[in-house]
């Protein structure tokens, strides 16, 4: 659909509607039940021994930022998606303090439906964010961040923006170290001229 040339006569604003429509797909996911949701995921990835991440095909550079994000001020994380067909071992050798946050978006992917069949076995919490209740991947879920999909192009502007709230979350929950971490971070990247100012 965001393809197409649409109307030879029309002023084809491609930024300025992309922009619009993530505006109004993140003004549509913010609703009680995702902030209800979201203070329950939260519980769950601040208490967890480690925190578990996987998001395939577009998902997974989504999983990656969030992997990132967290490693700056915290350790305890491990990332399922680089590669799906291991991942099973990984996902049997959990302990039921850990967490695992599935990205799961239509079209669904099997390997993450069998992921979260694996963990749910084991007693393994999983955090779902995903695009609609009806993920096969739901009935598994402790927790489900329900968010809007775009109805003419794809986006995952809205998923961009709950995994930046989870990591400012996060970071606040555990202030007392974290950002002394991070401080520390940029102090030896600056140290190294890997950042400068």
């Amino acid at each position: 659909k965001s393809f197409g040339k649409g109307d030879e006569n029309e002023d084809f604003k491609t930024l300025s509607n992309v922009w619009e429509e993530g505006v109004h797909l993140l003004d549509k996911s913010l609703n009680p039940q995702l902030v209800e949701s979201f203070k329950k995921a939260m519980d769950l990835i601040e208490n967890a021994s480690r925190i578990n991440m996987l998001g395939l095909r577009p998902y997974k550079a989504v999983a990656i930022y969030l992997e990132l994000l967290i490693e700056e001020f915290q350790s305890n994380t491990r990332q399922l998606s680089y590669d799906s067909e291991s991942m099973f071992e990984r996902i049997l050798q959990f302990e039921k303090s850990e967490v695992i946050i599935l990205f799961g978006f239509s079209p669904y992917t099997q390997r993450t439906i069998d992921a979260a069949t694996v963990a749910f076995k084991q007693g393994i919490p999983i955090v779902l964010i995903t695009d609609h209740l009806s993920c096969p991947v739901a009935s598994y879920s402790s927790v489900i961040l329900t968010l809007e999909t775009g109805d003419n192009h794809f986006s995952i502007i809205p998923i961009i923006a709950l995994v930046e709230a989870i990591v400012v979350e996060l970071g606040k929950r555990q202030s007392k170290t974290s950002i002394q971490k991070i401080r520390n971070l940029v102090e030896t990247l600056k140290e190294k001229n890997i950042i400068v100012d």
